[in-house]
């Protein structure tokens, strides 16, 4: 397993209430760089599922219903703080 950080973001555009807002980022291990983008949407849909309303609470995890609610804008190799948002 290796560490990667990715980093997310709403994938609605910039309306004023979800996109344009600080991007997410999840850091998570993974075998590869395709494995850490699923990670880091399992780890997003588990804790965010039933505070959007694309989700409800207690839904099982779905990559593609996912995707539509969250875009990856970029995914590097190890855990980097300097990566936070502010």
């Amino acid at each position: 397993m290796n560490k990667y950080t990715v980093v997310t973001d709403w994938n609605y555009g910039t309306d004023g209430y979800y996109g344009g807002a600080e991007p997410w980022v999840v850091r998570v291990e993974a075998a590869d760089r395709s494995s850490a983008r699923t990670e880091a949407l399992r780890w997003l849909w588990g804790n965010y599922a039933g505070d959007v309303e694309e989700i409800q609470a207690g839904d099982e995890f779905d990559e593609d219903g996912a995707a539509e609610v969250w875009s990856t804008i970029a995914t590097f190799r190890g855990h980097h703080e300097e990566l936070s948002p502010v």
